[in-house]
């Protein structure tokens, strides 16, 4: 049975099961089943909620940010936070700006292959700033974005780069070498 389909079925099995165990649903009283039976039932339940439990873990807790598709979505996260914090302080929030995402991509990427942890200086924007932000891929995509926006606002500078009132545009760019993900904000008037 395909992954997917295993899933389903025992989620609806558990679901059902468990429905049954409330008393949710009752089984006609022509049908018996032994109590050995209904022992071996809740010891598969419990086994199939474990495993379910398991699976979805597996699925969805240790996305890999080698996966161009969660390194978008991480972006995005890390772009919504910052303007969550901006709000929060009653400051207007940042515009995506696709270009400084393309050169904070690039930044990201040049870490990434070179192992290289430091500040660009190559954008040429009136008022600018840059955060930067390297660690382990291991967690979850948000797990991630928490801990990248929980140094940045821990740091002085970085903080003041996410508040600043003149930036008025964001772009996020991340990359990863397989362990260590890399992540380039910039930031414009």
């Amino acid at each position: 049975m395909p992954r997917k389909e295993y899933i389903f079925f025992l989620v609806v099995a558990a679901a059902f099961i468990l429905s049954y165990m409330k008393g949710e649903i009752t089984i006609p009283s022509n049908v018996s089943i032994p109590s050995e039976d209904v022992n071996s039932i809740i010891t598969s339940v419990k086994h199939s909620i474990t495993e379910i439990k398991n699976i979805f873990e597996d699925m969805f807790a240790r996305e890999s940010l080698n996966d161009p598709e969660n390194q978008k979505l991480l972006e995005r996260i890390i772009y919504e936070m910052h303007n969550i914090e901006r709000e929060k302080r009653g400051l207007e929030p940042l515009e995506w700006d696709p270009n400084l995402a393309r050169i904070a991509k690039k930044h990201s990427e040049w870490m990434a292959k070179t192992g290289r942890f430091m500040h660009t200086y190559q954008v040429n924007f009136r008022v600018w700033g840059e955060n930067i932000y390297m660690g382990p891929t291991g967690g979850s995509v948000y797990d991630v974005a928490k801990e990248a926006m929980k140094s940045w606002m821990n740091s002085k500078g970085h903080r003041k780069n996410i508040l600043n009132e003149k930036f008025k545009r964001i772009g996020v760019g991340v990359a990863c070498n397989g362990t260590i993900v890399y992540i380039t904000v910039e930031f414009a008037g």
